[in-house]
């Protein structure tokens, strides 16, 4: 599934005047839910009007010799290897370019890596549509 990272409900509520790193979010009674910076009430929903949604992150790793490689960054990769595998993915594919002489700020590299590599979807079902700001 590829995830869409927009707003969601309606468009009046999307922004909370005074939401900050220190606000918090927390159940009250049997169904609303109250954001706070300390002890400040900014905004009130109830259950039907929330979603939340946390990203979690984790180091997982085979064995010790595993941690040890990733925290002593011993098998990084570097720039050029990361430019010899992109370019030869697009050659193995059958992609015909140019070698560039500067990849990072070379505009024509940079838009073929665009094209080769974007994985955004092209199209969305009816059901959910783009909501994109200034829209009718």
């Amino acid at each position: 599934m590829f995830h869409r990272g927009e707003a969601s409900g309606p468009r009046h509520k999307r922004a909370i005047p005074g939401l900050g790193l220190e606000s918090t979010v927390a159940g009250e009674g049997a169904d609303e839910w109250v954001v706070r910076n300390g002890t400040q009430e900014i905004a009130r929903y109830h259950d039907s009007e929330m979603r939340f949604l946390f990203h979690y992150g984790a180091y997982v790793f085979d064995d010790l010799a595993d941690a040890t490689r990733y925290f002593e960054h011993t098998d990084d990769l570097t720039l050029d290897t990361a430019l010899e595998l992109l370019c030869a993915d697009m050659r193995g594919r059958g992609v015909q370019f140019a070698e560039p002489s500067d990849p990072l700020h070379g505009s024509e590299f940079v838009a073929l890596l665009t094209r080769e590599y974007t994985m955004a979807p092209s199209a969305y079902p009816a059901e959910a549509p783009l909501d994109l700001v200034g829209a009718a």
